[in-house]
């Protein structure tokens, strides 16, 4: 905010999930008629993971332009801004609708490298990160570490019976396993997620188990096609 107070941007960028005041309720600081912001009607565009059609609507309401679901495709990334900027300058009527509908359609894939493209897609996060194979292979090699870091993280927060934390890291590891392709990974971490967000801290337990199989399964898959040694977490 004191950002958009002091200087003029063209765009924003807004992650809707954010640890103390989320992207819904910024947006509304942004589009409050005494807001301090030097424009008011700026374009807003939305960025999560697993949109849902409450969350779309939820975003619209808001005041937001347009919404990308993680993981990011550059190219669509680009797409979007492209088109609410040429908007912004043309001063023309947005049909949030049709921008919200087209940016969160799903971009898939596919690929003889990809053996099981839920669980890991190599031609995927090649493709996210501009075909860098040095870049690819570096953060496949310090991939492992963090994410057993996490997840055991997310063990001890079940421990301690913390709903809050156990949703943060379960969302952590959501969009770390999506970003890199583990879609399989991803959606356990999510599963965990909703569950902690509704208070079903026995549901996130069992899903556990789950997360730990999904892990080893997607390290045994890295470990076959060469990109990385085989590190397994369950006990």
């Amino acid at each position: 905010m004191r950002i958009l107070e002091g200087r003029d941007s063209d765009l924003v960028l807004m992650d809707v999930q954010m640890p103390e005041i989320d992207g819904v309720e910024a947006t509304k600081m942004i589009r409050d008629p005494v807001s301090e912001v030097r424009n008011r009607n700026i374009p807003i565009i939305a960025i999560t993971a697993h949109a849902m059609n409450d969350d779309r609507q939820g975003c619209l309401d808001a005041g937001m332009n347009a919404y990308i679901s993680k993981p990011i495709q550059p190219e669509e990334l680009y797409r979007v801004i492209s088109y609410e900027l040429s908007l912004a300058s043309d001063q023309l009527p947005v049909n949030n609708e049709q921008v919200i509908a087209d940016s969160s359609s799903p971009t898939t894939m596919t690929s003889d490298n990809c053996t099981d493209k839920r669980i890991f897609c190599r031609e995927e996060l090649l493709a996210r990160v501009g075909d860098n194979e040095s870049f690819c292979q570096n953060i496949l090699k310090q991939l492992p570490k963090h994410l057993q870091d996490e997840i055991e993280k997310l063990k001890a927060d079940m421990n301690e019976n913390d709903a809050k934390r156990i949703r943060m890291n379960a969302h952590t590891i959501k969009g770390t396993a999506s970003n890199v392709a583990a879609h399989r990974l991803s959606d356990v971490a999510y599963e965990i997620e909703i569950a902690a967000k509704k208070g079903e801290l026995d549901k996130a337990r069992l899903l556990m188990d789950k997360l730990e199989q999904e892990y080893d399964i997607f390290l045994s898959v890295l470990a076959d096609i060469g990109l990385t040694e085989q590190i397994s977490i369950c006990s």
